[in-house]
């Protein structure tokens, strides 16, 4: 089976975001084994809300992993990270994992056009190079 390129992007504002991210990392390192890389975190103002700074970083992963496996997965690690409804309504983003690409096919297209991602998507860009 052929392994289909991966890119999402990962926020947290977080009291806990170092914790936050190493569990997040852990877990999607269980996922895709060897097949994934993570660009450097990026410290970013929030959009749109009040709130702490966002840690932010974009991962990189080649998988076999059907697309609904892969959100269920990150819907997970969400929630274990802490991430509720309720938190956000407080402007409380315990773990935030947003497909970007996958099998070529683009998602959240406004993030694609945000300095930070654009950013991190290249270095992301490079790291892959490690994973072919």
């Amino acid at each position: 089976m052929e392994k289909k390129k991966l890119l999402f992007a990962t926020g947290t504002n977080s009291y806990l975001s170092d914790d936050r991210i190493i569990l997040m990392k852990s877990r999607i390192f269980g996922l895709f084994k060897d097949d994934i890389r993570f660009t450097t975190l990026t410290k970013t103002a929030p959009i749109g809300m009040e709130s702490p700074e966002f840690t932010n970083c974009v991962g990189i992963a080649y998988t076999t992993l059907p697309l609904a496996t892969i959100k269920d997965e990150f819907k997970g690690i969400e929630q274990e990270c802490g991430d509720t409804a309720e938190k956000r309504l407080e402007n409380i983003v315990e773990m935030d994992i947003d497909i970007l690409e996958y099998d070529g096919k683009r998602y959240h297209e406004k993030d694609w056009n945000r300095d930070y991602i654009i950013n991190m998507l290249n270095e992301a860009e490079c790291l892959k190079h490690e994973l072919l």
